[in-house]
């Protein structure tokens, strides 16, 4: 438990403020505790990774509890800020971090600008920016690393999830299976945000903002492609959105950066897994309605299985 106490009493120790702070709780994620921080006219964030989960998820024995994955967040914001330019400013700079007190304090990239979970949920989808989360998205993948390849890839958890839940006939599982291992087996060096959700994305106009960076990994790249878009699949059946006009400018975005051709096995199969991992995971939506469920497994299944274009 990491309270606004503690919150008062870090940033007094560390920072020296002791004027009249606000501090709200941020009720976001399952694994964190986040507090938003008001100070005159600036504005942070600090995150505390105490060891312990807010909320029971398939992490508890796996990564979340790793005491070195709050670290690995604050050297990714460091490294993107520093390797995307353009892009600096759209990633939290790291204000003050305690390795031993596993706190973080980030400047705030998020004022001004608007979630795009609550923008796609009410059928604002803009495929200008669709074309720019692409693009961004790719040049992302291009950045370099020299860290070890230990980080975890966050689809294994997903994989375990979708097994776990037993709503997926024999096919289905065997598929998955099937390219766990391949997955598993694969060298692949690129660099991925491991978490690129609408409830990660700000923006306004072009301008991104991008938070919580604590599953950026190495791993395959079409992950994060298909993830994304399983959003807007899943706003698809839910909501019956026309969603088709902006996957193609997403992906199209995605293949001006990487001009070589679009893996679309690999993205309809992580766009299925992600919808299963949201509909029978921890993080289903509000507005993914009962009466619906089947109609979205059914359609998450058959992109699993599917053989591309």
């Amino acid at each position: 438990m990491f309270s606004k106490s503690d919150v008062l009493d870090y940033l007094k120790r560390h920072l020296n403020l002791t004027e009249p702070l606000a501090v709200s709780f941020v009720d976001i994620g399952n694994i964190n505790y986040v507090y938003r921080v008001v100070s005159g006219k600036d504005e942070y964030y600090v995150k505390s990774s105490s060891g312990q989960e807010r909320k029971k998820t398939v992490f508890t024995d796996h990564f979340s509890l790793r005491s070195e994955r709050l670290a690995k967040e604050v050297g990714f914001m460091q490294l993107l800020r520093k390797s995307l330019p353009d892009y600096s400013s759209s990633f939290p700079e790291v204000v003050h971090y305690s390795p031993e007190e596993k706190v973080v304090v980030m400047s705030d990239v998020a004022t001004g600008k608007v979630l795009l979970k609550d923008d796609l949920e009410q059928g604002v989808i803009s495929v200008e920016l669709m074309g720019e989360l692409g693009r961004f998205l790719a040049k992302h993948h291009a950045v370099r690393v020299d860290f070890e390849d230990d980080v975890f890839f966050k689809p294994l958890l997903a994989f375990r999830t979708t097994l776990s839940s037993g709503k997926v006939d024999i096919l289905v599982q065997k598929e998955i299976k099937r390219m766990y291992e391949l997955i598993v087996a694969e060298d692949s060096g690129f660099f991925l945000s491991g978490d690129f959700s609408p409830k990660n994305i700000f923006y306004y106009g072009k301008s991104l903002s991008i938070c919580d960076l604590e599953f950026c990994c190495l791993g395959d790249r079409w992950y994060d492609v298909g993830f994304f878009l399983c959003h807007l699949h899943l706003l698809k059946v839910f909501r019956s959105f026309d969603v088709e006009a902006a996957i193609a400018s997403f992906l199209e975005g995605y293949h001006s950066v990487f001009e070589e051709e679009l893996d679309t096995k690999r993205i309809d199969f992580y766009i299925g897994t992600g919808m299963l991992n949201r509909i029978d995971g921890v993080s289903r939506e509000s507005y993914m309605k009962d009466d619906l469920l089947e109609d979205a497994r059914a359609h998450a299944c058959s992109l699993i299985v599917s053989k591309g274009k």
